[in-house]
């Protein structure tokens, strides 16, 4: 019989520590050099192509899950290396087209963001520089956070809680735009909902001692 170990404490939970060190640099940049909202807004959609990618590989990596309660064209698949590969590139063709969505949706200049033709102004090496800090982020993240080979993850769940991941994050971000000056404030909160579900996805997707 297994049973699921306590969750890491705050205190030594050093992806979360990195991920809290990496939000603050991205808003310690923001302010000092002036970011606008476009910029900030691709920052973080580059953050959560990187949440898709690396829950891509988790998927792809999974040994042992469960379908329960997941069907596909109607019917619950057995789970096997085929449903694994399936249930990837749903994934990638899902949440491609929703991040495609919302890069329209960015750069179209809705909520602050760039005008059409304007786009040459946006600081394109500090967008780079955001994105790559939060790839390294998760990337520590992934490399601390591996699931053991004895716990049975439900695919289901797997392939849809990117969406709860990034959603509050982001809805905090374009709710900033409104409110002038007390972006930062929003940023912080961004963060803190950032942490939050961080935390959350760690309790529930946490493996158990075999």
């Amino acid at each position: 019989m297994t049973t699921k170990p306590p969750a890491k404490s705050f205190i030594s939970d050093f992806s979360l520590w990195a991920l809290l060190f990496f939000n603050l640099i991205t808003i310690y940049y923001a302010v000092t050099e002036n970011w606008s909202l476009s910029e900030i807004m691709l920052i973080y959609w580059f953050q959560s192509i990187t949440i898709g990618f690396f829950n891509i590989i988790r998927i792809l990596q999974l040994k042992k899950f469960s379908t329960e309660g997941f069907k596909i064209n109607g019917r619950q698949p057995d789970p096997t290396p085929a449903t694994k590969v399936t249930v990837a590139l749903f994934f990638l063709l899902h949440y491609g087209i929703f991040h495609l969505g919302y890069l329209v949706f960015i750069m179209s200049g809705t909520q602050g963001g760039a005008e059409a033709g304007n786009l040459n102004n946006l600081q394109w090496g500090s967008i780079a520089f955001g994105g790559l800090i939060f790839f390294i982020n998760h990337l520590v993240s992934f490399y601390f956070n591996r699931v053991k080979d004895t716990k049975i993850l439900n695919i289901g769940s797997l392939m849809f809680y990117p969406y709860a991941r990034i959603i509050p994050m982001h809805l905090t971000v374009v709710l900033g735009a409104a409110f002038g000056n007390a972006l930062v404030g929003f940023l912080l909160l961004k963060t803190l909902a950032d942490v939050i579900m961080h935390r959350v996805e760690h309790a529930i997707f946490r493996a158990p001692d075999a």
